[in-house]
C-alpha cells in the first residue's frame, strides 16, 4: 500500500509546479517577443518577404508581400504559394524552389511579369541536422531601376550618335569616317568582298557661298546631305568629309555598282532648283570620284584614288562621275 504524501511533500510539489508554470509562461513571453521582433523585421523592409516550407506552404509573410499578392488571393496564411500565383509564375517559382532544394545553395534571379521587373532571392533554412526545413523568399520590385537604366542606355546612344554626326547634314562626321572605313576595309579583305568609296564635292560652292551668303550655303549642304542619305542602302554610310565635300562607303559593292549609285546622287542633286534657296537659276551640281578597294590597298591609297578621280571630274568640266 502506497503511503500518502506528507504536507511538506505536497507543498514542495506545488512549488515545483508553480515554477514550471512560470517558466512556461516566461518561455511563451519570449517566443511571443521573438515572433513580434521577427514580424517587425519582416515589415521593416520594402521587399516582399515570405517564409515557406519545402512544399511551398506559406508560414510567414510581411505586409509588402501580402499587399502584392492580394491581387491573387485575399487570405494567404497557411496556403501554398504555388497555388496562389498565376500558372506561369507558379511554374517558374516551383522550378526555382526545386533548384535550391537540390543544390542547397541560395539563389538570385530576375524575372519580368506583366512589364514589372523583380529581383528575387531564395535562401534555404536548415534545421540542426543540416536538412533544409524551410525557404526564405525575398522579392524586390526593380521596375523603376530598369526604366532608369534603359533611359541611360538610350541617352548614351543619342550622345554617341550626336558625337559622330554632323548636325547640319545629318551625315556622320569625318572623325567617324576614318574609323568606319578602316573597319570596312578589314572586313572586305578578310572575307574577300567588294568595297567601294565615293568622294563627292559640290561644284562652285565657294563662289555660291560668297555670293548668296552662309545661310544659303548651309541650306545647299543640308539638301545635299538629305539626297545622299535617301540614296543609301542600310549597309551603306554617308559622311561630311570636309566643308562641301562628302564621302560614301559602299560595302559589298564593286566599281560599276558604285558608279550607278554616284550617278543617281548626281542627277538628284542637279534636279534641285536652287531658286528656292537663293535668287539664281543655277542648280546644285556635284563632281564625284569613285574607287574600288584593291587587294593591297592601305587606307590612304584607297582614299587617294577616289580623290584623284574626283579631281579629274572637276578638271574635265564638273557635274560628272569618274571611275578609273
Amino acid at each position: 500500500m502506497t503511503a500518502k504524501p506528507t504536507y511538506e511533500e505536497l507543498e514542495k510539489l506545488a512549488d515545483t509546479l508553480a515554477q514550471e508554470v512560470a517558466s512556461c509562461r516566461n518561455l511563451q513571453r519570449i517566443l511571443h517577443q521573438a515572433e513580434e521582433t521577427a514580424r517587425a523585421l519582416l515589415n521593416a523592409t520594402t521587399d516582399s518577404a515570405i517564409l515557406i516550407d519545402t512544399k511551398g506552404k506559406i508560414l510567414a509573410i510581411n505586409e509588402t508581400a501580402a499587399k502584392r499578392l492580394s491581387r491573387y488571393d485575399g487570405d494567404m496564411m497557411r496556403k501554398n504559394l504555388l497555388d496562389i500565383l498565376p500558372p506561369t509564375l507558379a511554374r517558374q517559382r516551383k522550378a526555382r524552389i526545386e533548384q535550391v532544394l537540390d543544390t542547397g545553395d541560395p539563389l538570385q534571379f530576375e524575372d519580368d511579369y506583366d512589364g514589372t521587373f523583380f529581383l528575387n532571392f531564395l535562401y534555404p533554412v536548415f534545421d540542426r541536422q543540416g536538412k533544409i526545413q524551410n525557404l526564405a523568399y525575398f522579392s524586390r520590385d526593380i521596375t523603376a531601376q530598369r526604366q532608369i537604366e534603359q533611359e541611360l542606355r538610350e541617352s548614351e546612344k543619342r550622345y554617341k550618335k550626336l558625337s559622330i554626326t554632323d548636325g547640319l547634314t545629318k551625315l556622320y562626321n569625318s572623325r567617324h569616317f576614318y574609323t568606319s572605313l578602316q573597319l570596312e576595309m578589314e572586313r572586305a579583305n578578310r572575307y574577300h568582298r567588294f568595297l567601294a568609296l565615293l568622294m563627292i564635292d559640290i561644284d562652285n560652292f565657294k563662289n555660291f557661298n560668297d555670293t548668296y551668303g552662309h545661310l544659303a550655303g548651309d541650306k545647299v549642304l543640308a539638301k545635299t546631305g538629305e539626297v545622299i542619305r535617301n540614296a543609301l542602302r542600310e549597309a551603306d554610310s554617308g559622311y561630311r568629309y570636309g566643308g562641301e565635300e562628302f564621302a560614301v562607303i559602299l560595302p559589298e559593292t564593286a566599281g560599276p555598282g558604285a558608279v550607278e549609285l554616284a550617278e543617281r546622287i548626281r542627277k538628284q542633286l542637279a534636279a534641285i532648283p536652287v531658286s528656292r534657296i537663293a535668287e539664281t537659276s543655277r542648280n546644285i551640281t556635284a563632281s564625284i570620284g569613285v574607287s574600288e578597294l584593291q587587294a593591297k590597298d592601305k587606307l590612304s591609297e584607297f582614299i587617294r584614288r577616289a580623290d584623284k578621280n574626283l579631281y579629274t571630274a572637276k578638271t574635265e568640266g564638273k557635274n560628272r562621275v569618274i571611275f578609273v
